[in-house]
């Protein structure tokens, strides 16, 4: 009897057949994983979205705190250019942050903030090697002695949490 009713099952690629047990619990259970999956990249996003629009904000709130702070970092040698960053990093925080929340162009935002995240670990592991004396900038107010370990470890946190978003978006 078993053998009768495989028969007139319809099989599918690979030799699989349509309605049994073993195929339904595999595919149920995949299809249980992307969506674990597809949860976690979203609440993910939306937590460094969140993150880097929160921060730019405070730089918004109070430009002149912020232009400061990238001053005392001693990176950028042209006071110009320092005004132009103070000025518009904040946005592209802001706007990345919203791409990534909202999903419009979140391949590219993810890849903006992965690199914004190097740029912003190496700045920090520059200043600590120099041994300034420096708030960190990143979300307004800051302590006002430098935690150098901290920061460097909470921009590696957050660029692999952005460089796994950015690449699980691309596949």
């Amino acid at each position: 009897m078993p053998r009768e009713r495989r028969s007139s099952q319809t099989t599918e690629g690979g030799g699989r057949f349509k309605g049994s047990v073993c195929a339904s619990r595999g595919m149920g259970s995949l299809e249980r994983s992307a969506a674990m999956n597809s949860k976690l990249r979203v609440g993910l996003g939306f937590l460094l979205g969140a993150l880097f629009v929160y921060a730019g904000i405070m730089k918004v709130l109070d430009p002149a705190r912020f232009f400061e702070d990238v001053q005392n970092y001693d990176i950028i040698p042209w006071r110009w250019a320092t005004v132009i960053l103070t000025f518009y990093l904040p946005w592209l925080e802001i706007i990345c942050g919203m791409a990534v929340i909202a999903h419009p162009l979140r391949f590219g935002a993810l890849v903006i903030l992965t690199a914004m995240l190097l740029v912003f670990t190496g700045a920090v592991a520059t200043a600590w090697a120099r041994e300034l004396d420096i708030s960190c900038g990143c979300f307004g107010g800051a302590p006002s002695h430098p935690r150098y370990l901290l920061w460097i470890g909470r921009d590696v946190g957050l660029t692999i949490v952005a460089t796994v978003l950015a690449i699980a978006e691309w596949k």
